[in-house]
């Protein structure tokens, strides 16, 4: 190890934290690899020359290192690139669940977006969403996994509740324009407000919401209540693909959903003929026949959305 990294390299800023992270859970889990979410590689800058390293390999070569060696290679190693200042060699905030218990966050992410070979800590919330968690630390973040329990001795419901808890004090804004309420802000997880939307509006929603995720800033969503919801489902779809999927703030789903019970069902609307077509679940498709009828009749759920 000595002969591939030598002390008087140094690393990129921006790879630090993932580095000295994958080092310290070689050395606490002997023989399991890096994690692959962290990265497959990190590249070490001297100013003249850089190399890539992959952190699967250096986690094996850190494994087979006699613990003898450990305090004249990594430990030393890494004391060596801490700031003058700082040589003070602590583990990061990831080790310890309370200093990771204010740096956890939860995120919605499509599944087809997971990063590939990640195995992290999953709430099913239905479709083709996937609720994850995420340690969000000082320069980057990594998805919470399951052997993070043991390490922290926290149950996954635990967690959860505290990355929600963080949520909740996360920078969005709550506004309306026209039917549809947003959910915007400038910070990292606004779309996973979308995980909590019965907090969100005092508004009732029996029948749960429509709702948008175009993009990770942004959440738009209405209750099912009345008809007026109908219409704003025939023409949601096209405006998230068209004006609001992949803006500068990245992409997460150009899908609409159907938000029940913190679940999330695909759905959509056509016409053929002049004749509308729901697409969804044979339980949200009787929903919305039973709400449209009640409007008809008048009764009290012809009140607008």
């Amino acid at each position: 190890m000595a002969q591939g990294i030598p002390v008087w390299w140094r690393f990129a800023p921006e790879d630090w934290m993932v580095f000295s992270d994958a080092v310290w859970w070689a050395l606490e889990v002997r023989g399991e690899a890096v994690p692959l979410e962290l990265s497959a590689a990190i590249t070490i800058d001297s100013g003249e020359r850089s190399i890539d390293v992959s952190l699967d390999r250096l986690a094996g070569e850190i494994h087979q290192l006699p613990a003898a060696r450990w305090p004249a290679g990594v430990a030393r190693y890494l004391a060596d690139q801490q700031p003058q200042d700082e040589k003070t060699f602590r583990k990061p905030a990831s080790c310890d669940i309370g200093r990771v218990r204010t740096l956890l966050r939860p995120r919605l992410l499509r599944r087809d977006d997971l990063p590939e070979g990640a195995t992290p800590l999953e709430a099913n919330v239905g479709a083709d969403l996937v609720g994850v968690l995420e340690v969000m630390e000082p320069q980057s973040s990594r998805l919470v996994v399951a052997r993070d329990l043991t390490a922290w001795g926290v149950p996954a419901d635990e967690l959860w509740n505290i990355a929600l808890e963080n949520l909740r004090h996360e920078d969005h804004q709550f506004s309306r324009q026209g039917l549809v309420s947003l959910v915007t802000g400038s910070g990292s997880y606004v779309a996973s407000q979308a995980l909590r939307l019965n907090e969100l509006t005092p508004d009732p929603a029996p029948h749960g919401f429509l709702v948008a995720l175009p993009n990770p800033a942004l959440v738009l969503f209405l209750p099912l209540i009345g008809a007026d919801w109908v219409m704003v489902l025939r023409e949601l779809p096209g405006t998230v693909k068209k004006k609001l999927y992949g803006s500068e703030h990245g992409k997460l789903s150009e899908h609409v959903y159907w938000w029940m019970d913190g679940r999330f069902e695909q759905v959509g609307m056509s016409f053929v003929d002049n004749k509308m077509t729901i697409a969804g679940s044979e339980r949200f498709c009787a929903l919305t026949n039973r709400l449209l009828r009640e409007a008809a009749g008048g009764g009290d759920d012809s009140a607008p959305a």
